[in-house]
């Protein structure tokens, strides 16, 4: 019991200080799209861009100059840029969470879905920093000249 008793002791509040993550300007899809269905390997990412040119005038019965309008077609491409993390799993955490999903244990599971949730928020993070400030290893200015980048250094939203 006296090896116990420190940790009887310790009161545990849940959720007091939680990590405060970023807010997602490009990477959630609205400024920039992001795409996870390219084929492995892919370098770079092709569109079609269509210009509209030319102009409507008034014209009389037998003219013989009409205004014209055309479409030029032109091809945009953009380099693909991966951003990837991991969380280590050692063989136990392997094998109980095959235990738990086939016993539908929620604590085991949900203990994953935090790893997958704690990487997919860095993933999402870096790729927001990735196209604000840009690269400079990969040929990529960024975007920080946008007005809707945010410049914050708050890291925790604590409540107490």
């Amino acid at each position: 019991m006296p090896t116990r008793l420190y940790d009887d002791l310790t009161q545990r509040l849940p959720k007091v200080l939680e990590p405060r993550y970023e807010q997602l300007y490009f990477e959630n899809g609205t400024l920039v799209p992001t795409d996870t269905d390219l084929i492995p390997g892919a370098r770079e990412v092709a569109y079609e861009s269509f210009t509209e040119f030319g102009d409507a005038d008034f014209i009389e019965d037998a003219a013989a100059n009409f205004p014209v309008v055309n479409i030029s077609v032109e091809e945009d491409r953009y380099p693909v840029f991966m951003v990837g993390a991991g969380f280590p799993m050692s063989l136990q955490d392997e094998r109980a969470y095959q235990s738990a999903s086939r016993l539908s244990t929620t604590t085991m599971l949900d203990r994953f879905q935090r790893r997958m949730q704690a990487a997919r928020n860095a993933i999402a993070q870096r790729i927001n920093r990735l196209i604000a400030a840009g690269r400079q290893a990969l040929r990529f200015a960024g975007t920080m000249g946008n007005e809707s980048v945010p410049i914050e250094s708050t890291t925790f939203n604590g409540r107490f």
